[in-house]
């Protein structure tokens, strides 16, 4: 029999009470998955003694799981020292939960600074000394952290790293962080998928599979522009995770039977 990768999906766990987490995990069931990413953004699960992560470490148990850490309003790049260190706080929250859920992978955002700071040497210099506080704190507990290339800049926000150059520095800085590539994130940034791979696919821990039209990611398989017949050839030379980022419930069963099919063929190709 031919052994295929682990393709899983995101769990989003919005709400707390035991019957929403219920509900997410009977969606989930449906699906032949092989992990599932769950993604720690609510603050009450970011206690690691509290009922609500022993609540999520209790419906998620048949699963190997791997963590994105909170990323709503949250930054380790910002200038003002003050919002930087309230981002490095939450994550290490971030990874002490990961400890009690048996995650040994944790997926986190740079974030964003201010549009109007030029100076990227020091966003750059920020980053770096964020990594390297969270990469020691996940360290004790045998965690690896890895960070993610984010779309374009929107409006007041610049986002970091957001293109091929800004996650090369950081990977080449950072040799104890992963990196989680996001597909559909490139071809936002004009960018070309296969050149991710090609240079990064020794340190790709996690790749965040979903389409893209180019302006519009994060929906399901076939309604972008993404060949994922080519992209598969790519991904099977890989031992990364491939997780599943669909925005909308309903478009991930579909997807994800699409992509199981394409890895089973790939697999027997060989």
């Amino acid at each position: 029999m031919v052994e295929m990768k682990s393709l899983g999906t995101f769990f989003n766990p919005f709400r707390t009470d035991i019957s929403s987490l219920k509900k997410e995990r009977d969606r989930i069931r449906k699906m032949d998955v092989g992990h599932i990413e769950i993604l720690l953004d609510h603050y009450r699960f970011l206690d690691p003694s509290g009922n609500e992560i022993k609540d999520l470490k209790s419906a998620t148990s048949e699963w190997d799981r791997i963590i994105h850490a909170p990323f709503v309003n949250i930054t380790v790049v910002h200038p003002n020292k003050n919002i930087t260190e309230a981002g490095t706080r939450t994550l290490k929250s971030c990874i002490e939960a990961a400890r009690v859920l048996d995650s040994k992978l944790v997926t986190f955002h740079g974030g964003a600074y201010p549009f109007y700071i030029e100076d990227k040497e020091l966003i750059h210099d920020i980053f770096n000394e964020s990594a390297s506080e969270l990469a020691d704190f996940a360290d004790s507990y045998g965690i690896r952290m890895s960070t993610e290339n984010l779309p374009p800049s929107r409006r007041t926000r610049a986002s970091f790293p957001s293109n091929i150059e800004e996650t090369r520095k950081v990977l080449e800085d950072n040799p104890r962080i992963g990196f989680t590539l996001d597909i559909g994130h490139i071809i936002e940034n004009r960018e070309n998928i296969t050149d991710y791979i090609d240079e990064f696919r020794s340190r790709v821990t996690n790749f965040h599979i979903h389409d893209s039209d180019g302006t519009k990611s994060h929906i399901g398989i076939g309604k972008g522009n993404i060949d994922f017949q080519t992209l598969m050839k790519k991904l099977k030379s890989t031992n990364a995770y491939l997780t599943l980022e669909i925005l909308k419930d309903e478009d991930v069963p579909d997807s994800f039977n699409a992509l199981r099919e394409m890895l089973l063929q790939k697999a027997c190709d060989e």
